[in-house]
């Protein structure tokens, strides 16, 4: 299965998961988000921006549930909601979706 299609579908699913950055594996399960989204990983953490709520988490490492970090960015994608590094940002941000716009939005 195609790792891209299998972290998609696994976030689709809103199965909890827990995600090992180095593998780049699911390990096991603790986590329960408000929708559907892509996951995105980076050498901080693990993210995804959901569908239903429009929400921004941080899924790991370390934590024992999801951690919410910007809300109520809207419903208004019809496709899977997608993070993507801003590259030579001064702060830790990826691109995003806020109703139907391109926002950048803050990462810990």
């Amino acid at each position: 299965m195609d790792k891209r299609f299998a972290r998609r579908l696994i976030a689709r699913r809103t199965l909890p998961f827990t995600y090992n950055l180095a593998t780049k594996a699911v390990v096991r399960g603790s986590n329960k988000l408000s929708g559907y989204g892509e996951i995105y990983t980076d050498n901080t953490g693990v993210y995804c921006e959901t569908n239903f709520g429009g929400n921004l988490y941080q899924l790991g490492p370390g934590l024992a549930a999801a951690k919410l970090l910007v809300n109520k960015l809207g419903d208004g994608w019809y496709t899977v909601p997608q993070l993507s590094p801003v590259r030579g940002a001064p702060q830790h941000r990826v691109w995003g979706l806020a109703d139907r716009d391109l926002v950048q939005l803050p990462l810990p």
